[in-house]
């Protein structure tokens, strides 16, 4: 189709859904960027795309010209690497903290509803300076993880199935970035993870551009056609500012059918797996020690910005209970630009939503019950 007939059948599309009272949202038009939405920043970018081939990869920025010099293929960690890698478990979570977008049902024409099936989504995670350290409650000191967590579906299995997308660290030895396919009921977790070396660099603290650490995940459907037949993939990868300037990222197959069901979103920093809790200190109990973002979208991550006009916008906030990995965390909206306070909620754009917490540590003082706002440091 040419664009001037995309042009046309977008602007149909427009007026046809507009006179039956659905709300509309145009494509992001322009450069994605790390904005400064409130008094922290938002992540409205995402890295490179990932080949479509299963594998795992590497991808460094360039000093001379700042440009990510491409994915290069490499060795995806061995059993004997991952001898230590707790999985991370999945039913009735006990953590507070643990906030996400769920895809709602949209009427888009009288008596037609669509729900909104999510492509791609991403989990950033900035700890601020009022962070003095973290102890997974299974395995120590600066064991922990960052989760980006599909909904339970019913899988191609005949079972209820799950998928998640993590960053998991083993201090003083390796970092992880992984894809899971688990089939809980048959304690089955499988995984395709690849590994980047302790550099021995810690986590810059505070909301920079810079100091986020962010899992992305996204399922690019499979192809049949006269060039062959590509099954579908469901590809992770991550930028973790304490291993440099390089993205790690994985593509794995879709084990359980994610494709077609894939329809909420959560996640943040929780303890490393096997159930275990990321348990904070503080300098100030009142204040965050973090700010989580969940993003997710109904377009693949390749476009996730400026892909084409989505029908309806399709979050609303839910309160996952989809992992067992904790921490001793207490959700709380923030603060905007000028004193405004941004209660924690949906934020729907072009082409997807986000929402944006701070954290406080349990038990809540008097300003951090669930909900409220506590100001940034």
């Amino acid at each position: 189709m040419t664009s001037v007939a995309s042009r046309v059948v977008a602007f149909f599309m427009l007026a046809l859904l507009s006179s039956s009272g659905v709300a509309l949202v145009l494509p992001f038009q322009g450069a994605a960027a790390v904005t400064s939405a409130s008094s922290h920043l938002v992540i409205r970018s995402t890295p490179p795309p990932l080949p479509d081939v299963e594998g795992c990869y590497t991808n460094t920025k360039l000093a001379a010209t700042g440009q990510y010099g491409g994915w290069k293929s490499v060795p995806c960690a061995t059993p004997q690497q991952l001898a230590n890698l707790q999985h991370p478990n999945e039913g009735n979570g006990n953590s507070p903290g643990i906030d996400g977008i769920q895809s709602e049902p949209k009427l888009v024409l009288p008596h037609i509803t669509i729900t909104p099936q999510l492509q791609s989504g991403f989990v950033g995670v900035w700890e601020l300076p009022n962070f003095v350290s973290e102890t997974d409650t299974r395995q120590g000191s600066g064991f922990y993880s960052i989760q980006l967590n599909t909904n339970e579906f019913a899988g191609s299995n005949g079972h209820t199935d799950a998928v998640q997308f993590t960053i998991q660290t083993i201090p003083g030895y390796d970092t992880f970035v992984c894809v899971w396919n688990n089939y809980p009921g048959g304690n089955s977790y499988s995984k395709t993870c690849v590994t980047a070396s302790w550099t021995g660099a810690s986590w810059p603290l505070g909301d920079c551009g810079s100091c986020a650490a962010v899992i992305y995940g996204t399922v690019v459907p499979g192809t049949s056609n006269r060039q062959g037949f590509r099954p579908t993939v469901l590809q992770a990868q991550a930028e973790m500012p304490w291993v440099g300037s390089t993205l790690y990222g994985v593509v794995a197959g879709d084990s359980y059918g994610l494709q077609k069901n894939w329809l909420a979103g959560s996640g943040t920093i929780l303890g490393q797996g096997g159930s275990s809790g990321a348990v904070f200190s503080a300098t100030d109990l009142s204040d965050p020690v973090t700010i989580t973002q969940v993003t997710t979208s109904t377009c693949p991550q390749k476009t996730f910005w400026n892909c084409s006009i989505i029908l309806a916008q399709h979050g609303g906030l839910i309160d996952s209970g989809v992992t067992l990995e904790y921490n001793n965390l207490d959700p709380v909206g923030v603060f905007g630009p000028n004193g405004g306070t941004l209660p924690i909620g949906t934020v729907c754009f072009e082409d997807g939503c986000y929402i944006q917490f701070a954290s406080v540590i349990l038990p809540p003082v008097s300003s951090g019950i669930h909900g409220d706002v506590v100001n940034l440091p």
